[in-house]
């Protein structure tokens, strides 16, 4: 049975994703980290959170509730 209200993580950023694109991140501090995690949360969350979760949970074979 799942917790009631538990968040479960599904991503995460760091230095060396930026790193990995070329980015210098020499000059980078934890605020400006976190300010990009929440900008890429944002984005995530516009454009392809909903619409991967649904694909998903129908893949995995979970019931709707009928209405």
């Amino acid at each position: 049975m799942i917790t009631p209200n538990k968040s479960f993580e599904i991503s995460a950023l760091s230095e060396e994703d930026l790193q990995y694109l070329g980015f210098d991140t020499s000059g980078l501090d934890d605020s400006t980290m976190e300010r990009i995690a929440s900008k890429m949360g944002d984005n995530y969350c516009d454009q392809l959170y909903w619409d991967s979760l649904q694909v998903i949970a129908e893949c995995m074979g979970i019931p709707k509730v009928e209405s």
